[in-house]
């Protein structure tokens, strides 16, 4: 078997998340290695008492994996490894980064730009309007819309994405083969057309409340920015702000009444520093601005060679070394030269300073 097959194993193992698998492999050296070591290896984890192990080494069968293969066909679900030079850029290098996703649809197009608009469940009629005014203009503006595909304000923003055909992302807290919630089903449908539903959990896990924390992490971190329209003290939103934040990501805030509890969490994010957001316009204005990418960059992503996407998606507005992009991208000097020359021919590319390189803005 091949390392994606082992790393599939790992992560399609019913409550055995991504700390404990980073741990398992830092431990054993690799998926390949755990999956094959004498059980008698795994001592000094069974003392641990750990729910997972007697799963995982239960799992340690070909018949397992094939199943795995199996569920992933059948629901039209790829699985995506850290390994692999598909995993998106901007999740690789986030702190407790999953060692693998599974994806329905499409992944967001790295050399575009995506926010994530998260909210209130039970929003406001206020809410709705906001979270429907700001999905309709950053897809009108050819913005990718990341969220969770919740009820309320992370619906109803992607709902307006694709009802432009345009293309949002759901990071959902359950299998990506379930709709959660199930009024949802006719987004989750068009969101498989018109982008893609992505989950670090495998098909039929079901939506347990302990993943959502976990799964905003990944909201933040595949959006270049973070719109929070309505949220409660202590929110499901204010953590993923907090992720946003931890990640180096712009948090903006809409601001609204100081008796309102569903805008107290937004009220305190502007407090402490975060944009307001004072019109859509003005804010999709704002972002338009700092990215180097117009409507009609899409067509032109194509003469794009693999290793220029590589580079310019390790690539922001800060200048980064040479030697940062040799780690990042795994690269060698001699294809990490050639393919900065050629961005910089593009115009998407320059040089602050020597051997130091930005997005051109």
């Amino acid at each position: 078997m091949e390392e994606e097959e082992y790393l599939l194993w790992l992560c399609s193992i019913d409550g055995f998340y991504s700390h404990s698998q980073g741990a398992v492999i830092d431990y054993f050296g690799s998926a390949e290695k755990a999956f094959h070591v004498d059980e008698k290896e795994y001592e000094p984890w069974k003392k641990l008492r750990l729910a997972w192990v007697p799963r995982l080494l239960a799992s340690r069968t070909g018949a397992f994996i094939k199943e795995q293969q199996r569920k992933l066909s059948r629901n039209g679900i790829r699985f995506i490894s850290r390994k692999s030079p598909c995993f998106p850029q901007k999740l690789r290098w986030v702190e407790d980064a999953p060692l693998g996703i599974f994806v329905r649809g499409a992944l967001p197009d790295p050399l575009r730009p995506s926010v994530a608009v998260v909210g209130a469940r039970s929003c406001s009629s206020y809410g709705y309007a906001m979270a429907r005014q700001t999905g309709r203009s950053l897809a009108a503006s050819g913005i990718q819309v990341i969220s969770g595909m919740a009820r309320g304000v992370d619906g109803t923003a992607q709902e307006e994405a694709v009802r432009f055909e345009k293309m949002s992302f759901a990071v959902t807290g359950c299998g990506a083969d379930i709709c959660y919630p199930a009024s949802n089903r006719r987004l989750y449908d068009n969101l498989v057309e018109h982008g893609g539903i992505i989950s670090e959990f495998p098909p039929g896990s079901a939506p347990l409340r302990i993943h959502f924390p976990m799964r905003n992490r990944i909201i933040s971190a595949l959006a270049d920015k973070l719109i929070v329209v309505e949220a409660r003290d202590r929110s499901g939103s204010l953590i993923t702000a907090d992720c946003a934040l931890s990640q180096g990501k712009d948090v903006y805030a809409v601001p609204g009444r100081t008796d309102d509890p569903l805008s107290r969490g937004c009220n305190h994010l502007i407090a402490d520093g975060a944009y307001i957001v004072e019109s859509t316009e003005e804010l999709v204005r704002s972002l338009t601005e700092v990215f180097p990418i117009g409507p009609g960059f899409h067509e032109q992503q194509v003469i794009l060679a693999p290793s220029e996407k590589l580079v310019y998606s390790n690539l922001d507005f800060s200048a980064k070394s040479t030697d940062v992009l040799l780690q990042q991208t795994g690269m060698a000097p001699g294809p990490l030269s050639e393919a900065l020359l050629q961005l910089e021919m593009r115009g998407l590319v320059t040089e602050i300073s020597r051997n130091a390189y930005a997005r051109k803005q």
